[in-house]
């Protein structure tokens, strides 16, 4: 049997050591006597070649079994520093590895040389304040990145080279560029297929409308690969499912408001400030694989009556998709519909509460009425 899956998740781990050396065939010589045939090996050759034997040889005989069978590797939250990436960035044939929250600064160089099957990699809560670019374009494969909670002031042109790439959270960096100069840093419009992308928490980054004659006056020529919309728009991300830009700062257009997908059923699009209250918060989310939105967050500051404010946070949703052979449902059509109108029929609630009442009270009387408006 071969090993491919190894969890050592919450753990106390502070290296990941090199695996032992394989042998190379030992090297003998016969001598041959008088009525005898005796067999000498030469030890001292066979150890000195053993030695230098490692995970970084070229031939694959050098190579540990688990860099050929190993798929999922789960190393977060231990106390793995860069000289753990080592062995690890040599495991070919990984699909999942996940890194994050542990002791991470500098990924080497070559880390993604040799990770060309990766699917999905989670590198968040660590210290990571740049990412290696020579071999990113050989993560073809690559459909989820999680790169939060790190130190990432920019974030590479490379990354339009993902083009499996589906989910992408930067959030909670120190991000603070130029999201326009797209031939040096990222922009989002070149990987239209994201249906996750998350920069809340990064409270330096603004995102400015780009002068149009850079591109299309007689300013410098417009590059090649440069798309046709804004580059401070989303609009063009037709696929989203979660936009996270809580505490960016977005561009207006005309009518005021920021330019981003509309908020539907199936997309949720975050763009208010973290606190409320004076209170921070924050939502940590991802699609599953199953690439749908089964539930919509609601953080909303309400007021009772004059003299008291109060929050609400509150979860509506379905903890699994709907079944497949429902034409024209979806999972979060009644959730959209309770969370949209919940707030002002709980805060008319809480303001008509009669002797004796308390909040569950409020509660059951806001959710029985929106339930009688939703059959009438």
């Amino acid at each position: 049997a071969k090993l491919e899956r190894i969890n050592v998740t919450s753990n106390f781990l502070g290296i990941w050591h090199d695996p032992p050396a394989v042998d190379p065939p030992s090297e003998c010589a016969s001598v041959s006597g008088e009525g005898s045939t005796s067999t000498l090996v030469q030890h001292e050759e066979v150890h000195r070649k053993a030695s230098t034997s490692s995970l970084n040889g070229s031939a694959s005989s050098s190579h540990a079994p688990l860099v050929h069978s190993l798929k999922r590797l789960y190393l977060g939250e231990n106390r793995l520093t860069d000289d753990a990436l080592h062995p690890i960035m040599h495991l070919r044939e990984l699909r999942v590895l996940n890194l994050s929250f542990n002791e991470l600064q500098d990924l080497p160089t070559r880390f993604f040389r040799e990770l060309t099957q990766l699917e999905e990699l989670y590198l968040s809560g660590n210290k990571i304040a740049s990412i290696p670019t020579e071999d990113l374009h050989r993560l073809e494969k690559l459909r989820t990145l999680y790169l939060n909670g790190n130190r990432l002031i920019t974030l590479p042109q490379e990354l339009q080279m993902l083009r499996a790439l589906t989910s992408l959270d930067v959030g909670s960096n120190q991000l603070k560029y130029n999201t326009n100069n797209f031939e040096f840093d990222w922009n989002w419009n070149f990987n239209k297929t994201l249906k996750y992308l998350n920069l809340s928490g990064n409270k330096r980054l603004q995102i400015k409308v780009e002068k149009r004659q850079t591109y299309y006056g007689h300013g410098p020529p417009r590059h090649p690969n440069a798309p046709s919309s804004n580059l401070s728009s989303f609009t063009d991300l037709t696929q989203l499912r979660v936009l996270g830009l809580m505490d960016v700062t977005l561009p207006t257009v005309r009518n005021g408001s920021a330019d981003t997908p509309e908020e539907m059923d199936d997309r949720r699009v975050r763009t208010s400030a973290s606190t409320v209250l004076k209170m921070s918060y924050g939502i940590a989310d991802a699609l599953g694989k199953n690439d749908t939105l089964n539930m919509l967050d609601l953080v909303q500051e309400i007021k009772i009556d004059t003299q008291n404010v109060g929050a609400v946070f509150a979860m509506f949703g379905r903890s699994q998709p709907l079944r497949p052979g429902y034409p024209g449902a979806h999972a979060n059509r009644l959730a959209k519909y309770l969370r949209d109108r919940f707030v002002g029929n709980f805060v008319f609630a809480l303001n008509n509460m009669k002797y004796g009442d308390d909040v569950p009270d409020a509660l059951r009387r806001s959710f029985l009425e929106m339930n009688r408006s939703l059959i009438q």
